[in-house]
């Protein structure tokens, strides 16, 4: 009896293990991003930071979440973004926001993301923005801001 509950055993954990293996091999195709951001924004004054998501695969992909670095982030107020993520957004863990949209994109189709910001620092901010499909392989860039005073 020993035996064969040593061989079951033994079959769930290389069961177990295959799938764990084939899931951190499985790649699916990556989103490609572009984004489009004034150069300079005036302190307390809203601008529109619209990330250009496209399917550039033959197959859909999934837009599963956007990513900003907390700490980059805090020298802006997100007012909107549009469309609207899921309602458990943001969740915000291991020093990143990340908002879930969940939205399917077709074979050489393309969706824009915009959030509304108003800064609210001076100075020359970077934002390190990430857009994820559903199997968490992403596409990374990097933009930086200028924010200048608002005026006399």
């Amino acid at each position: 009896m020993r035996r064969v509950l040593a061989w079951i055993g033994l079959g769930a954990v290389l069961t177990l293990g295959s799938c764990a293996v084939f899931l951190s091999l499985y790649s699916g195709p990556e989103p490609s991003v572009q984004v489009e951001a004034p150069p300079t924004a005036l302190l307390d004054t809203t601008f529109t930071l619209r990330l250009l998501v496209s399917n550039p695969h033959q197959e859909e992909i999934t837009i599963d979440n956007v990513d900003i670095d907390t700490q980059s982030l805090a020298a802006f107020r997100v007012e909107a973004i549009a469309p609207q993520p899921t309602p458990e957004s943001p969740d915000t863990a291991f020093g990143i926001h990340t908002w879930y949209f969940g939205r399917t994109l077709q074979p050489s189709s393309e969706a824009s993301i915009e959030f509304t910001l108003r800064p609210q620092a001076q100075g020359i901010h970077q934002l390190p923005l990430v857009v994820c499909n559903a199997y968490q392989d992403c596409s990374r860039t990097l933009i930086s801001i200028r924010v200048d005073p608002s005026g006399p």
